[in-house]
């Protein structure tokens, strides 16, 4: 077998479409933490790094901690990582 040539990484969603997917899991990490994500909310969301959502969502709840809410974000503190792989809608309109 012949080594690797190149590795390409998808962070854009060129190959693979991941915002509906990472909208699901900040709208379910949002409404654990008390708020109703939103249309307003998709420019902190969507496109954002993980650490960009987290301190959004702390900004908008007024509460927790970022690194907390990255971990859940991230699978780390949640059931977020038992989520099927593929949505099961469309993003949300404003996103």
């Amino acid at each position: 077998m012949s080594a690797l040539a190149a590795v390409l990484f998808d962070m854009d969603g060129t190959l693979v479409d991941t915002e509906v997917l990472w909208w699901q899991t900040t709208e379910e990490v949002a409404d654990r933490l008390g708020h109703r994500l939103g249309p307003a909310d998709a420019p902190e969301v969507v496109g954002r790094a993980v650490a960009d959502t987290a301190a959004h969502l702390v900004r908008v709840t007024g509460g927790a901690d970022a690194e907390a809410v990255a971990d859940e974000l991230t699978g780390g503190g949640s059931s977020a990582g038992s989520r099927p792989a593929r949505p099961s809608g469309p993003a949300p309109s404003g996103c």
